[in-house]
């Protein structure tokens, strides 16, 4: 199988075979020196190797995903970390399977992380609790024993509300705008 040149290489292949020298090929096709180099560097590659195009092929697996549709990806996931990959495929059109898209998370390094539930406590936050506490303690028309939790915890059926997840880049710190930290389910 001969191998394939381009339209220059193809025209420098042939002066050359005609023992024309360097400096006229290049005035001849009105091209630099080191142009003329480059494609006799090919020429010679090419000529040497028999499976030149075999040779070029990426080993493994193929890119499904092109550059656009990575920057689409990731665009959208800083935007709104907790879509599901269904809904990820679904809104920016991608037709690829959740695996292509797992290969992918894992590959930008998205490691996925449950967003806390419940609202943390800092020290103003404690102090303002305790002193309304004590104030209703005052009162006597509350009755203590029928209370049964304070913390502000929500009663639910079942096996409790579904774990909310998100996702961030490893070396990436993320707002506290972009997680929640309450629960959305409905409860009973």
């Amino acid at each position: 199988m001969a191998p394939q040149f381009s339209n220059l290489e193809s025209k420098v292949n042939l002066l050359l075979e005609a023992n024309t020298s360097i400096n006229i090929i290049s005035t001849s096709l009105k091209k630099l020196l080191s142009s003329i180099y480059n494609t006799i560097k090919r020429i010679k590659i090419k000529k040497e190797d028999k499976n030149f195009i075999i040779n070029k092929v990426k080993k493994g697996r193929i890119e499904k995903l092109k550059p656009r549709e990575k920057r689409l990806l990731n665009r959208d996931l800083t935007r709104s970390p907790k879509k599901e990959n269904k809904r990820l495929l679904f809104k920016n059109n991608l037709d690829i399977s959740k695996r292509t898209l797992q290969r992918f998370l894992k590959e930008e390094d998205y490691s996925i992380n449950i967003s806390i539930k419940k609202r943390l406590l800092n020290a103003k936050k404690a102090k303002t609790r305790d002193i309304y506490a004590k104030k209703q303690l005052k009162y006597k028309e509350i009755n203590l024993k029928k209370i049964i939790f304070l913390d502000e915890c929500s009663i639910q059926r079942g096996h409790g509300s579904r774990a909310e997840y998100f996702r961030k880049k490893r070396n990436k710190r993320l707002g506290k705008e972009l997680v929640s930290k309450h629960s959305t389910s409905k409860f009973f």
